[in-house]
Formats: C-alpha cells, structure tokens, sequence
C-alpha cells in the first residue's frame, strides 16, 4: 500500500514522509518551498557564493531527507505571499494554507490508497483524495480555539503593549480556522491527534466523531541516552518563542515573588524573544539568553531545578518533551498536552502566579522530591523517542487497513 504525505513546511522535521518513505510506504510528499524547489536550489547556490541571509537559510534547510524524485514541492504560495497584500491577514493564510489544492490534484495521485495531511492545509485537495477512494489521515496538531484567547491576553497585560500589532494576526488565525476545520473534520476518514488536551478541544465541533480519533502523540527532537541531571541551586528555565501563548508573563511575575525569598534565583528565558521585552523592567528578574544550540539546550535543561512552562494552549509541547529527555523537573498546565495520568511533572492551572511559585519553592525546598521527579521524567522520555513513533505510526496505518 502507498500513501501520499501532504504537508506545508517543514513540520517536525518532516518526519511523517522519512518514517514512510523508510517502511516503503510513501508514494510521494506534495509540500511548498523545500531544499529541491526552484527557491530552495536557488538558496543553497546563494549560500555557497557567500550570501548569507537567514532567510535562504530557513529554505535551504527544510531537507525532506527522502528521494527526490518523490518530493513534488512547490514556490508558488511563497512567491504569491511576496506579490500579495501584507496588511490582509486573512488572504495570507488562504494563500499560506488553500493555495495548492489545484497544483497537487494535477500532479496525481499515482497508486496511492491514502492521504495523510495536516490540518486544515489544501482541502479542496484532501476532497480531490476522498472522491477519487483514497483514505483520507487528517493530523490535527492544536487546539483551534485558542487564538481567540491570546487577543484578551494581550489586551489585559498592559506589559505585553508591544504583541499589540499581533491582535490583527490573531484574529485573521482564529477566522480562518473558524472558516476551515468544521469542513475538516468531516472530510477526514481518521483524525491523528497528539493529546487529550486537543481531543477534547474539538468536542464542541458539530462535526467532530471522537471514532475518527486517534492519539499518537509526537517524539522528543533531543533524545538523551545517558541520565545526567546535574542541577544549579535555585535556577530555573522558560523555553519558546512566543511569549504570549506560552505564559512568560506569569514566570515574571512568580519570579519577582520568588526573589525575596530567594534572591540568588536565576530564572533563564531561552529562545527567540523581542528585545523590548526583555529590556522592560517588568521582566527585569528573567535572565533572557537568546536562542541557543541543541548542546547548549541540553546543559541548561540538565544544570535547572525546574523547567517552569505556563502555557495557555499548545497541541503537544515539544519543551516539555525535551525537558524530560533531559531529566529536567517540569512545572506545567494540562494546556501543555501532556499526559496528565502518566507523564510526570507538577501540573498547575494556567494563569495561576501563585501555584508557579509554591511548586517551585516545593523542588526548591525537598531535593529528594526533585530527584524522583527528574528520574521518572527521564524514564518516560524514552517512550517518547522517534523509534517508538515510528512504531505507534506503522501500527495505526496497518488498524486502519491501509497495510
């Protein structure tokens, strides 16, 4: 049986089409811009005469890392985006998400008996596959509700006045979702799902058959193999490059609380953040490091007492995963994803300042406790490594009986 990937960007590091293309299951991968598109060649020839801008570098590296000749990539959303008006929001995720259902049907659908697609990505296409017998494997990745709540969040915290050019965004992702994921759900034969958190977001959709669901949720990007947890006193970490939808506002103001009673706390924030935030004295007790390496990722998950993570929604959080695969100590809300019956962290109701600072005092007060959290993160990781999805993946196409 052969099965069609398609797929906007370069999602988990394409790992969907490696993992198929590995188990001779891929027919091919539809995609837009990557390594062997016209612009990504174009990239890659720009960077070896000395051209070094970050965005040929963000092209050149999206590497499906499978045969090319079953890649069928396309420039087009890329190039119409440039031509097209920046300051229509709604236009630029048509064009981002529905612009390559005609490109793809074109292209065929050669002996393929599934689709597997991402979301609410080119529907017309995922129809093209329904009507012509293929099995339609939607993987809905996030809560689609949630963009409606990040407008208030930005609203209500005169400290995040600089995101306010992101209402306009936000309510251009929250429209087109409105506009696309009943449609979505009806069209899919089976639904992938990374947590319970998204499952149940979609139970208010009129739409939405919980027999569709399945839960496979994502692998870790770091998989450490050797349990090394080496913990600073009284440093913590807040990792993303959002700090809005992730809650970095509620670590500035647990940090400030924790700081008269600890006052060589280190919180370190990692990842790509507006420097005007970071030069706000509200934020003035977060020590703001930039985006850093995989190795250096690493050593800050292993040396911090606790991986403090308040996000407001995300599908799974891939930090958590990499917090655990580093026998970090996890302080989360059930927002996060995770598995809340069996994956270990110190779960917390979002928003909430105060529950971040009683569990972080907790670990900062009882080694013991933080230990045993940090070890039992550790080994529940190593569910979570790619051979094992790679694994729950096969297994869910061959229940469905597309082996």
């Amino acid at each position: 049986m052969k099965i069609i990937v398609s797929q906007l960007n370069a999602r988990h590091r394409y790992i969907i089409p490696i993992i198929l293309d590995k188990n001779d299951l891929l027919e091919r991968l539809y995609t837009n811009t990557c390594k062997y598109s016209f612009l990504g060649t174009l990239s890659s020839l720009f960077i070896r005469m000395g051209i070094k801008i970050p965005i040929l570098f963000r092209l050149s590296n999206r590497d499906p890392k499978i045969d090319k000749s079953k890649v069928y990539s396309s420039d087009y959303p890329l190039l119409r985006s440039l031509v097209s008006k920046k300051n229509d929001d709604l236009l630029q995720n048509e064009i981002m998400y529905q612009s390559l259902n005609e490109t793809f049907s074109k292209n065929g659908l050669g002996s393929a008996d599934c689709l597997y697609t991402m979301f609410f990505e080119n529907l017309k296409f995922a129809e093209f596959c329904k009507n012509n017998n293929l099995k339609v494997v939607i993987d809905i990745y996030e809560n689609p509700n949630a963009f409606r709540e990040l407008i208030s969040e930005i609203t209500e915290h005169p400290e995040y006045s600089i995101f306010s050019n992101l209402i306009k965004s936000y309510r251009a992702k929250a429209a087109f979702r409105e506009k696309y994921v009943e449609k979505m759900l009806l069209i899919a034969d089976y639904y992938t799902i990374p947590s319970n958190y998204v499952k149940n977001s979609l139970s208010s959709y009129l739409n939405y058959d919980s027999k569709k669901a399945n839960i496979i949720p994502y692998p870790s990007s770091i998989q450490v193999k050797n349990y090394n947890y080496r913990p600073k006193k009284h440093k913590l970490i807040w990792v993303g490059n959002d700090p809005v939808r992730k809650g970095l506002i509620y670590c500035a103001k647990a940090a400030k609380i924790l700081k008269l009673k600890y006052p060589d706390i280190e919180f370190v924030v990692i990842g790509s953040v507006d420097d005007r935030l970071a030069k706000s004295d509200f934020f003035s007790d977060l020590k703001f490091v930039g985006v850093l390496g995989k190795k250096d990722l690493i050593e800050e998950f292993e040396t911090a007492e606790a991986y403090i993570f308040p996000t407001l929604f995300e599908g799974l959080a891939g930090t958590v995963i990499e917090a655990a695969s580093c026998g970090c100590p996890i302080i989360t809300t059930e927002n996060s994803g995770m598995d809340l019956e069996n994956f270990p962290a110190i779960y917390i109701p979002v928003k909430d300042v105060l529950a971040i600072v009683d569990s972080v005092t907790s670990l900062f007060e009882d080694s013991e406790v933080r230990d045993r959290l940090s070890k039992s993160a550790f080994l529940y990781s190593q569910s979570l490594s790619q051979e094992k999805y790679e694994l729950k993946l096969i297994d869910f196409f061959k229940s469905i009986d597309v082996i």
